[in-house]
């Protein structure tokens, strides 16, 4: 996993979400074949992929654990107006609302970085 995958802290939480699930329908997977399997070749890939999803987990919790030790600044999004909580090391991000990009200037302020229709 590279660190420019993640530019905020939710988008960080909703890859670890679907990391998480593959690692619980994985051991589910290796508990049914394990006890379906009772001294056959399905108990070994049951255990195989109990033994995966447990490794699965903690990848993500110490991915998890290590990004959020990055820093990250609070820019509000110049589209929608919703708070996003970016790591300081991104020149740009996507929003975590609207998917729109926006680009950080040196000082932190958003920049859009496409036109933004005014309401008349």
């Amino acid at each position: 996993m590279r660190k420019a995958e993640y530019d905020t802290i939710r988008g960080l939480e909703r890859r670890n979400a679907g990391l998480f699930k593959l690692a619980v329908i994985l051991g589910a997977v290796g508990l049914v074949l394990t006890l379906v399997g009772m001294g056959t070749i399905l108990t070994i890939i049951g255990g195989v992929s109990i033994l995966a999803g447990i490794a699965l987990f903690f990848y993500g919790m110490l991915w998890m654990i290590k990004l959020q030790q990055e820093p990250t600044v609070v820019i509000y999004c110049p589209y929608c107006a919703s708070k996003n909580d970016v790591f300081k090391s991104r020149k740009e991000f996507a929003c975590d609302i609207c998917a729109r990009r926006i680009a950080v200037s040196p000082s932190g302020e958003p920049i859009p970085m496409e036109p933004i229709e005014e309401d008349d």
